[in-house]
């Protein structure tokens, strides 16, 4: 797993929009990840050679307008980085403090491309990337700390000549300021703070360049110096994440504060009149973070908030240290926990990942609070009564996932024989 464990990988490809769940098994899910992150790293040939491949060509008619943008790309590839930033300036591209070579390789393509798309491509790119075709270019801000070296804004407002708004420059242009957006939301500053703060959000951004060069100790440091304490299993990225969103969220006013709140359905948590107290904002911002633990446990696939936090933390350090256990000693455990014979389990789980699954659900069931189990129980048809214990209950339900006889029916069977 390079590194990581597979429920981090897994956390990985749901964040990265790899639909886990349609693709059905974890692990294909995480070698398309994989393949991913290979073209990610690939020279433009190598990425060349694999579209003809798999089959793909391009259309009748752009072969040279295609070639070309590609001869650009190869030459890119090859140039040094204080090049690649020179051609961003020219060109208005939004640059970072710290830009990667492969990042502005591929933000130099992407303009290349608009350019050459016609007026009816380019207003299609518009509204697939949710930028309205209406709105005029912003002129860019000389504020910031570091925009006096490296401006990360174009090098002034264009001049939109006669054709407009909707005009082909207009839509380039739009486009390009599309790209400074999706540079900001790519280390985790919304939108609209970036637009409404931009000051600080680039004192945020340029911080958090910083804490990608940390190592993990230092960053989990940073993390812990805000106050907070990491849950364990949480993965670099996460921690990446919680840190931008702690400096966004101090730095929002009451209504926006509240905003947040509301977008990720915690409206009752704070009202903007309840928000001018710092303690107040504090412990709305605190609770605000302990949300984020909860979504990157539960994509996962660990159901936190049907849960205590600190449980979900266990399950997943247990769901972690079932990837390094052999095959015969899962199967043997799953045998054990739903009071069967090891010889009953061999056709269900013939490949070791159908043990690790079902392991991994007993260990989501056995945090449950009773209730919630009663919850389980009802939906999956499995026996559930009120004098059940809690062990009760997970043993039923491994039962009915495994297709096994109840165990009161399996043992009255047992006596008959």
């Amino acid at each position: 797993w390079g590194g990581t464990t597979q429920q981090q990988r897994i956390a990985e490809c749901a964040s990265n929009g790899i639909p886990v769940d349609l693709i059905g098994d974890p692990e294909c899910a995480a070698k398309v990840q994989e393949k991913l992150e290979g073209f990610v790293k690939a020279s433009l040939a190598g990425l060349k050679n694999e579209y003809m491949m798999r089959g793909f060509a391009p259309k009748a008619g752009a072969s040279k307008v295609a070639h070309g943008i590609l001869g650009q790309m190869e030459a890119n590839e090859t140039k040094a980085i204080s090049d690649l930033i020179a051609q961003c300036r020219r060109r208005g591209l939004p640059l970072e403090p710290d830009p990667d070579k492969q990042t502005l390789v591929h933000r130099l393509r992407d303009a290349v491309v608009w350019e050459q798309l016609s007026t009816e491509e380019l207003v299609k790119e518009c509204k697939m990337r949710g930028v309205s075709v209406d709105d005029c270019c912003a002129a860019p801000s000389d504020s910031g700390p570091f925009l006096k070296e490296r401006r990360m804004f174009s090098a002034g407002p264009v001049s939109l000549g006669a054709g407009g708004v909707g005009s082909h420059k207009h839509l380039v242009q739009l486009l390009i300021s599309s790209a400074e957006v999706d540079m900001v939301e790519a280390r985790g500053i919304p939108a609209w703070f970036w637009k409404g703060h931009r000051k600080e959000a680039e004192e945020i951004f340029q911080w958090i360049q910083e804490c990608e060069k940390m190592a993990d100790a230092p960053l989990k440091d940073e993390y812990e110096k805000l106050g907070y304490s990491g849950f364990p299993g949480m993965s670099r990225g996460h921690f990446l994440n919680c840190l931008t969103c702690s400096f966004v969220w101090h730095t929002c006013s009451p209504d926006e504060l509240k905003k947040e709140c509301a977008s990720r359905k915690m409206a009752d948590t704070c009202s903007a009149t309840t928000l001018t107290s710092e303690d107040r904002r504090r412990e709305v911002i605190d609770q605000l973070l302990v949300a984020l633990v909860y979504d990157f446990y539960e994509a996962a696939g660990i159901p936190a908030r049907r849960m205590e936090i600190s449980d979900a933390a266990n399950v997943h350090v247990k769901c972690e240290e079932l990837d390094q256990r052999s095959a015969e000693d899962l199967t043997d455990e799953l045998a054990k926990l739903a009071g069967c014979e090891r010889k009953d389990l061999v056709e269900k789980c013939k490949v070791r990942e159908a043990s690790v699954r079902h392991l991994k659900q007993v260990l989501i069931w056995q945090a449950m609070p009773w209730d919630e189990l009663q919850k389980e129980c009802r939906s999956a048809g499995a026996p559930c009564h009120d004098w059940d214990w809690e062990s009760d209950l997970a043993r039923n339900l491994l039962r009915q996932a495994l297709s096994l006889k109840p165990a009161a029916a399996a043992a009255e069977a047992g006596k008959g024989e």
